[in-house]
């Protein structure tokens, strides 16, 4: 299992954050990160889900990780 600290995890995000105002470029406003947690399943795995402030409101990403 890989271990991450707080700063990159925090990069990761802001890396996702990147990939989406990349991919949609054509909104008016670009998206910023409003806040990232850990979601932990039964099953063990580890997902980032970051939430993002955009022009029509907050979205949500979830990274496997």
């Amino acid at each position: 299992m890989t271990e991450y600290t707080r700063g990159e995890l925090n990069n990761l995000a802001k890396r996702e954050v990147q990939y989406y105002r990349k991919t949609y470029k054509y909104h008016p406003v670009p998206a910023k990160l409003k806040y990232w947690k850990l979601i932990l399943s039964d099953s063990g795995s580890v997902t980032l889900a970051i939430t993002l402030q955009t022009w029509q409101g907050l979205r949500q990403i979830n990274v496997a990780i």
